[in-house]
């Protein structure tokens, strides 16, 4: 399938509608994308400016854990040569809460920083795996 970018979704909404079963799934990859992309450029005096809630890399890792875990949980489709995994699967529940917790109130403090980074070129990506990688006997 050749990339023609007239045929992707370039916004949440247009994901929700184009996306099927799928639109949940594609819509929290562009969401986790975005907010680690936000995470990744905060300044340096962003916690103590008290634009994040948690101290960044404890949010980082937080965010790539529940990102990944939510990857699986809600069927974004992958290619057939990865293997899915439930990365938080194997803690302690209370370590589960608490990532899960961290990982929240990050994407919190990317939403009242505007929700920055949800691009018509990371719709579009979501998209376009969707696309290419969903199976049609699921």
């Amino acid at each position: 399938m050749s990339f023609d970018p007239l045929r992707f979704a370039k916004t949440l909404d247009e994901l929700e509608a184009k996306c099927g079963r799928y639109a949940e799934a594609a819509i929290a990859e562009v969401r986790w994308g975005a907010t680690k992309t936000w995470l990744m450029n905060l300044p340096p005096d962003a916690e103590a400016a008290g634009v994040i809630t948690n101290p960044v890399q404890l949010a980082g890792v937080a965010v790539t854990l529940v990102s990944d875990h939510d990857r699986v949980r809600l069927g974004f489709p992958h290619r057939n040569s990865e293997t899915p995994v439930f990365p938080l699967k194997h803690l302690p529940p209370d370590s589960r809460a608490e990532f899960q917790r961290i990982a929240d109130e990050t994407m919190q403090d990317w939403e009242r920083a505007g929700s920055p980074g949800i691009t018509p070129q990371r719709c579009m990506s979501a998209h376009h795996q969707v696309k290419l990688n969903a199976r049609p006997d699921a």
